[in-house]
């Protein structure tokens, strides 16, 4: 069934058939789910106003009240169901198809009852307007459109063949006709117009991550940081080979690192990444001796982050933080957990500064390392924020929050980036 459903979808999305559209689920399930929200209140709301009219002009009866009643039951259901559904933010694909299905069903399923059972002698103008629109308002693959529209076509039909005078029944089948393919053809023409925007968003997306990736890269390569580095190693070889020998391996370990790891990775888990920056450290003790000294507090390991997104502010807690003040200070790295999200905060004593962020995001001609570069990494990637807060003479923290569960797909492989 699968593979019909694909050929199917294919032939009408063949515009991207060399494209994983499989990709978007997600993102169309969420997109249905957040627009249910507002349909079932103005759906709501459109059924007690039809309910009124209907028994103001045809008399307060059970059978103009209590159908509309359930429907506005179902909805108020199915509502509150949505905001579960997005708040637990699990199995998005399957609600939307449940909860977008029950609201399609209850609103065509009270056109048929009142157009087929009724009023059998009028023409189906409910029926007809619940087709187009239910057909059209949701982000859905063709085969699922045209399953709904040929399952409530063909119950209205038959229920209308059975109950409806024939004039009206043969109005009504090329009534029905023409809204049916109306609705398919809508519910095509948006799905299309909505993968073609997720796919430009996704290569700015691409794009702004390499650039970003690229910029913290160049950043952790500064020919200056490399000239002190080799000049501290090659006066340690006159004094103490063997800890050469360990800043050696610490320098090619950062530079691999650095080069290896940011070109061929996307995502990184912070066990590695806070060992790479490990290596980093060990090499500014080189230069600062006693006067840079470093805490850790790590209650998080498991977790995945943007690949150098730690380096590059633990790099300026230690060239704009410590590494200015007058006999040194210390840095604190730490990790903990704080509900949904996992927070990792880098905290020094240094120098400060006045927090400006509109100087740091163009920071490429300032002073501060890759700070925009990360921020912009860190709410693209993982959808986290990122933090600062520096007094001059106190010092500074930059606090990242990042949610725990990243969509698995992007940690394999971060869209467009191969």
């Amino acid at each position: 069934m699968n593979n019909i459903a694909n050929k199917i979808n294919s032939i009408f999305l063949r515009k991207y058939k060399d494209e994983n559209i499989n990709r978007f689920d997600n993102i169309l399930a969420s997109g249905n789910l957040q627009s249910l929200k507002y349909y079932t209140k103005g759906g709501a709301l459109l059924l007690i106003y039809i309910m009124i009219v209907r028994s103001m002009l045809l008399n307060y009866t059970l059978i103009n009240i209590v159908p509309f009643l359930i429907g506005i039951c179902i909805l108020l259901a199915v509502d509150f169901c949505t905001k579960r559904a997005l708040k637990n933010g699990k199995n998005l694909l399957t609600y939307s198809k449940i909860l977008t299905t029950t609201f399609s069903v209850t609103f065509v399923g009270l056109a048929i009852f009142y157009d087929t059972i009724v009023q059998r002698n009028d023409i189906s103008v409910l029926l007809c307007a619940a087709l187009l629109i239910t057909g059209a308002i949701f982000d859905s693959y063709p085969t699922d459109t045209l399953l709904f529209l040929i399952l409530t076509f063909t119950v209205a039909l038959v229920g209308e063949a059975y109950l409806a005078p024939t004039e009206i029944f043969w109005r009504d089948l090329f009534n029905c006709s023409i809204m049916f393919l109306a609705s398919f053809y809508i519910s095509v023409t948006k799905l299309n117009k909505k993968i073609y925007i997720l796919i430009k968003e996704e290569k700015e997306q691409e794009k702004m991550v390499k650039e970003a990736k690229t910029q913290v890269i160049l950043n952790q390569l500064k020919p200056h940081f490399l000239y002190n580095t080799l000049s501290t190693i090659r006066i340690l070889y006159r004094k103490d080979p063997e800890k050469a020998d360990e800043a050696m391996d610490n320098f090619s370990n950062y530079l691999r690192s650095n080069i290896d790891t940011g070109l061929s990775k996307n995502y990184i888990i912070f066990f590695e990444e806070i060992k790479n920056v490990k290596y980093y450290l060990d090499l500014e003790k080189l230069r600062f001796g006693k006067k840079l000294n470093i805490e850790y507090d790590i209650k998080e390991m498991n977790f995945y982050l943007p690949v150098l997104t730690l380096q590059p502010i633990v790099e300026n807690a230690v060239k704009h933080g410590v590494g200015n003040k007058k006999g040194g200070g210390t840095i604190k790295i730490s990790t903990f957990s704080d509900g949904d999200n996992v927070v990792l905060e880098v905290k020094d004593n240094g120098v400060g500064f006045e927090y400006n962020k509109s100087e740091l995001e163009n920071d490429d001609k300032k002073s501060h390392i890759g700070i925009s570069s990360v921020t912009e990494r860190i709410e693209i990637m993982v959808g986290g924020t990122v933090n600062i807060k520096s007094e001059v003479n106190v010092g500074t923290t930059v606090t990242i929050t990042i949610p725990k569960k990243i969509d698995e797909a992007k940690i394999d492989e971060y869209i467009g980036i191969r």
